[in-house]
This record gives C-alpha cells, structure tokens and sequence, in this order.
C-alpha cells in the first residue's frame, strides 16, 4: 500500500463558525482546529441557502480529502496507477487538485 502523503492545510476539523445575513448577503466563516482562519465570504453574490451550502462544503473538505485520499491509496495499492479507464481516475484527479497539481 502506498504512504499516504501529509496534507499540507490547516489541521482538521474545520468548523462554520458563523453566519449572519443581512441586506448584503450572507457573511460566514470557517475556522480549522487550532482556530486558524480558513476562508470567509463577507459580501455574498448567491441566495442563503447557496452560500451556506458552499461554506459547509468547504468546512467539510479536510475530511472528505482524508478519506478520498485514504480510499485511493487502498485502493490503488495493487494497480499500475494508469487510472485513465479506472473507476477511481475522478477521484485521483480530485486528490492531485487538492495537492496542487495534476493528474
């Protein structure tokens, strides 16, 4: 099985500290486990309901990273990693964006 490489982002879990809407739109922030900022939308350019399904989107993307990581790493361990035709080349591809780069 191959090592799993350690990411490089704010330490997990991160949290939707909060959410206010107002005239402007909606405004939330989410925060990593030491209480790093993370990301924040101060201005909002889609409806409620969107901009808080983005920022719990992204609150979840630490744990969805480990474990898209995780799966393929299982996963892939026994193949030639020539994922072009594979049911996992989404994935890989996915993962190897969070890591900044490319399939």
């Amino acid at each position: 099985m191959r090592k799993m490489s350690k990411a490089k982002f704010t330490p997990a879990p991160w949290v939707l500290e909060y959410s206010t809407y107002d005239v402007n739109g909606v405004n939330w922030e989410v925060e990593g486990a030491d209480g790093a900022h993370v990301a924040q939308n101060n201005f909002g350019g889609n409806d409620r309901e969107t901009e808080l399904a983005n920022a719990r989107l992204i609150a979840a993307a630490p744990e969805m990273y480990e474990a898209a990581d995780g799966l393929m790493n299982y996963h892939c361990s026994g193949c030639n990693h020539n994922c072009t035709n594979c049911q996992f080349a989404p994935l890989k591809a996915a993962v190897a964006k969070a890591k900044g780069g490319t399939v």
